[in-house]
């Protein structure tokens, strides 16, 4: 089956860690040219797009993106019949390698959120692009992350192996940064390790140890796709 080539993730946040206000849209107060220049321009190098029900990159280029759409309204995979680039996918009816194959591409997939999606992509993602926007709080909003705010967007991102580098200024004027988190080698080594021990056939207990070495524990709930699923 088929895979990404690459897997990054898109996300602007408030100071307390959400990307949308309680009712899932994205105020104002979260939009900044400089970091939705950054985001057409990062979006403009990947072929495929996944978001869920909230969420949607709407940029000039997006109709010549493939896109898969995170939804309860499928069992597993289906064409949008009145978008022929759309894959409708729905995590508890088929892995993601499944809906990637269905999608017939090779490329790379660019992760736009929201909340569900984001997190079902940890530890996967090559770099996660992470915007700060100062002195924005919204207070019962949607998290980046399912742990946000009990965690930071950043201590997830550690736990699963993301290092960030240093802030990158996008508006000195705003104050407005933007933190690259990419995967450490150790860890896109493991992972790379347990896709031989599956393709080679070993039982699935090979792969819980590896996520006993990775720090994600045994059943966690969240099944990735190099173990067949979410």
């Amino acid at each position: 089956m088929r895979r990404p080539t690459r897997i990054e993730g898109y996300a602007i946040i408030s100071e307390d860690g959400m990307l949308a206000g309680p009712d899932g849209t994205m105020p104002d107060s979260l939009k900044f040219e400089a970091d939705q220049k950054f985001f057409r321009d990062g979006m403009d190098g990947c072929d495929v797009s996944i978001h869920g029900r909230h969420s949607h990159e709407q940029q000039p280029h997006s109709g010549r993106r493939h896109r898969i759409w995170v939804t309860g309204r499928v069992k597993t995979v289906e064409r949008e019949d009145s978008e022929p680039r759309v894959l409708l996918w729905n995590p508890e009816g088929a892995s993601f390698e499944e809906a990637w194959d269905a999608l017939g591409v090779d490329g790379s997939l660019g992760v736009v959120g929201g909340t569900s999606v984001f997190g079902l992509f940890l530890p996967l993602y090559d770099v996660f692009y992470l915007t700060h926007a100062p002195g924005v709080k919204l207070p019962g909003g949607r998290p980046v992350f399912p742990e946000v705010p009990a965690r930071t967007p950043e201590s997830i991102l550690s736990h699963h192996g993301m290092k960030p580098d240093a802030p990158r200024m996008l508006d000195p004027a705003k104050n407005l940064k933007m933190v690259a988190c990419g995967a450490s080698l150790l860890l896109v080594a493991a992972l790379l390790v347990a896709a031989e021990l599956l393709e080679l056939g070993e039982h699935r207990a090979d792969v819980e140890l590896g996520r006993l070495l990775l720090g994600l524990g045994p059943g966690t709930g969240r099944r990735f796709f190099l173990a067949g699923g979410f």
